[in-house]
């Protein structure tokens, strides 16, 4: 759980917060001499909420903002595990798309996929000099249009997409799957703690000859005799530069995301990645 402060600092009378943490249900704030302060703990993850102003439903336009699906902006409060003592400061703030267990594979045309969502609330108390950002959206029927007239394309490619498995799908029945692309590989397990992500070629191999008991490597001799080719479609992938952002779409089989990055403070960043979401009219990532 991570502690977090959430600060009206405008005018009001009497403040409340309302938001997904709490079912939308009204939470006094306290006044002090920063504004009206809420103090939260909570999982790390991703949430959407509003304050309540003498009675008023609004939001802080100074935080990031989001429509929902009902065309209601909301702020957007990220909240990541607490990194101190990790040594990882540098890391991706990240939403990334991977390989989900309950996919219905018969369809054989959409990319299993799992989505983990991390992230650090921009208040206050937490600013860092300079961090990597990285955000990901489902991209709306306008995309195309908008990027084209608003951005710059860097590059653009089609791929066949391939996940491996045994005859006995020995690696799904044990919550793995073995993704191939773009010459990459990329092996995803399911546990108890998540998912764990691993792209080293050499320890991709190590994992596959742990789980199917006899020596694997990638080398398509020894792999076709050992694996087949459990679903395969076509993907599509293109960079773009909007403004400063990378921006990255990518489509797999059904699956369409689009993944805005930039680096800079989390705040600062944060804003300028739903700016230009709201800019390609992009909307909340989904599977559907």
């Amino acid at each position: 759980m991570v502690d977090v402060r959430l600060v009206w600092d405008k005018e009001g009378g009497e403040v409340a917060l309302a938001g997904e943490f709490n079912s939308w249900t009204t939470q006094k704030a306290d006044k002090t001499a920063a504004g009206w302060e809420v103090l939260l703990n909570l999982k790390p993850g991703r949430y959407e909420y509003k304050w309540v102003v003498d009675g008023n439903w609004v939001t802080d336009p100074d935080k990031p903002l989001q429509a929902d699906q009902s065309g209601n902006q909301n702020n957007i409060l990220e909240v990541e595990e607490d990194s101190e003592g990790s040594g990882d400061s540098d890391s991706w703030e990240r939403v990334s798309v991977g390989d989900c267990a309950t996919e219905d594979r018969s369809k054989g045309s959409s990319s299993p996929e799992l989505v983990e969502a991390a992230g650090e609330e921009p208040n206050n108390n937490t600013v860092k000099s300079s961090q990597k950002i990285e955000r990901i959206f489902s991209p709306g029927a306008e995309f195309f249009t908008v990027i084209s007239a608003s951005g710059e394309k860097l590059e653009s490619c089609e791929y066949p997409v391939m996940y491996w498995d045994s005859p006995e799908y020995t690696l799904m029945k044990q919550g793995v799957w073995l993704k191939q692309y773009l010459d990459k590989w990329m092996l995803r397990k399911l546990d108890t703690a998540g998912v764990h992500t691993e792209e080293d070629r050499g320890k991709v191999e190590d994992t596959l000859s742990q789980l199917l008991h006899r020596k694997v490597t990638l080398e398509s001799e020894s792999l076709n005799a050992t694996l087949k080719k459990s679903i395969q479609f076509q993907g599509e992938k293109s960079r773009w530069n909007v403004d400063g952002l990378e921006v990255e779409y990518v489509r797999e089989g059904d699956l369409k995301t689009v993944t805005i990055r930039t680096e800079g403070s989390l705040g600062e960043g944060l804003e300028r990645v739903y700016a230009t979401a709201n800019l390609l009219k992009l909307n909340r990532f989904n599977l559907v």
